[in-house]
């Protein structure tokens, strides 16, 4: 019986945090987000990012616009990622 209580203590955390109404963004959204980025950068320029996340993520975005990327880890553990040529067909 303890056991149980415990549980329910710990959803009833929660409780308060349901969010009613939160609209469900577009799937879209962040590929469309990088294209002014992708579409201002040249072959060859790159961007530092803080984490390996956001550079694995616009090195998606890259890909998905039909370039190469080159991801490197920097000595200050940020994380620079090149926009490199068209990949072949």
């Amino acid at each position: 019986m303890d056991n149980l209580s415990n549980t329910d203590t710990h959803s009833d955390r929660y409780l308060d945090a349901i969010e009613r109404h939160v609209p469900i963004p577009s799937a879209q959204r962040d590929r469309a987000s990088w294209s002014k980025v992708v579409n201002a950068m040249a072959v060859g320029d790159s961007i530092m990012f803080p984490n390996q996340r956001e550079a694995q993520n616009f090195a998606a975005a890259l890909r998905n616009y039909g370039y190469r990327s080159v991801i490197r880890t920097q000595k200050s553990s940020a994380v620079r990622v090149w926009k490199m040529d068209k990949r072949p067909c």
